[in-house]
């Protein structure tokens, strides 16, 4: 098995596991897929009204279900009878993913959260995962809630995430990506590595900080090898979006 800071640069990485039209995003199915070709698996996680942890990336649940709603919202019984567009796949629990992979390939795991107290969060969240023995790491676009994970002082590597708003407009794309930038600044996390979109690259601080720091830097979202080709010598891994 590669270690911690390997896999990060090493691994093939597939974003919300190997999916496709049939097979949907963040489902058992598509973590078993990419376990079958050794994959490394990047999930979202979310935490429930009621601390349940599950595998979704959306902050409602109206894309991917017939359901409505914010998904932080519900509790457990809320999403249970949920199908994942269409089939027969449901939301997964965490802990449910964890007993599929049982360390058997790498796990990126992407902690989501808008509605909770990232204390209670993050106190949950490793409770949950305290006795996995597989290899995983974090990240987050929330610099505050990988603060607070460094509290435990945990030998867990931790990424920050980065965004480019470009569909919330050109001033108001702006003032996110600032205010990001600040709220990473104030919170004077010190990252292991770095996750960007692809878009963003190369003219981007993000890749001179990770050149100064000497640390990793991943990117999602690559649309065409055109686009891979201008920006590869910037970037040491990607998160693929692998279709099955």
């Amino acid at each position: 098995m590669i270690d911690s800071t390997q896999w990060i640069t090493e691994a093939t990485i597939a974003h919300r596991g190997l999916w496709n039209a049939d097979i949907p995003e963040n489902s058992i199915r598509a973590i078993e897929l990419c376990i079958e070709k050794g994959y490394a698996i990047e999930i979202d996680v979310q935490m429930l009204y009621d601390g349940t942890f599950v595998i979704f990336h959306d902050w409602t649940v109206d894309r991917m279900t017939t359901g409505t709603g914010v998904i932080s919202h519900k509790k457990i019984d809320d999403i249970s009878h949920l199908r994942l567009n269409k089939t027969d796949q449901k939301i997964p629990l965490l802990r449910e993913v964890l007993q599929h992979v049982h360390g058997q390939v790498p796990l990126l795991i992407e902690l989501k959260n808008k509605a909770h107290n990232r204390s209670l969060y993050m106190k949950n969240f490793l409770t949950e995962i305290q006795n996995y023995q597989g290899e995983y790491a974090i990240s987050s676009f929330d610099p505050f809630l990988l603060k607070e994970h460094s509290k435990y002082k945990l030998p867990i590597v931790r990424g920050i995430n980065f965004f480019h708003y470009k569909n919330d407009g050109l001033i108001f794309g702006w003032m996110k990506k600032i205010a990001m930038y600040g709220l990473w600044v104030i919170s004077r996390t010190d990252p292991d590595f770095y996750v960007c979109h692809a878009s963003m690259l190369p003219y981007c601080w993000i890749a001179k900080k990770a050149r100064k720091k000497q640390k990793p830097l991943l990117i999602w979202g690559v649309k065409s090898e055109k686009e891979f080709t201008k920006i590869e010598s910037y970037i040491d891994n990607t998160i693929c979006d692998i279709r099955k």
